[in-house]
């Protein structure tokens, strides 16, 4: 090694630490964009579950409903029917915004203050 970051070589050619290090940051800059390419995979897998999910909930919660109508239907207790009405509004209020709701646009009015 000689003064000023500069290294020399088998050669006799003296070359800056910099061109020595590039290599290395190649390599480097290799490994994080495969590490970033997993995270990506990971990332959509995680999304494309979270679809699944949500599609299964909303089936479930629909059987519910219809669950609930039916006993509503045949419950000869005037209470008990009652208790079932307030779940299937509670239960319909809860679908009712996942089903209408549209994602948030995002705007900017003027980026330049």
């Amino acid at each position: 090694m000689t003064s000023y970051g500069q290294q020399q070589s088998e050669s006799g050619h003296v070359a800056p630490q910099a061109v020595v290090a590039i290599p290395s940051l190649k390599m480097q800059a290799e490994k994080i964009t495969q590490k970033e390419l997993q995270v990506q995979q990971a990332v959509a897998s995680s999304r494309g579950q979270l679809a699944q999910f949500k599609q299964e909930l909303a089936v479930l919660q629909n059987d519910y409903k219809n669950l609930l109508t039916k006993e509503i239907a045949t419950c000869s207790n005037e209470q008990a029917r009652a208790e079932l009405q307030a779940e299937l509004t509670y239960v319909e209020q809860q679908l009712a915004p996942a089903a209408t709701s549209t994602p948030a646009v995002r705007r900017v009015v003027n980026p330049s203050f």
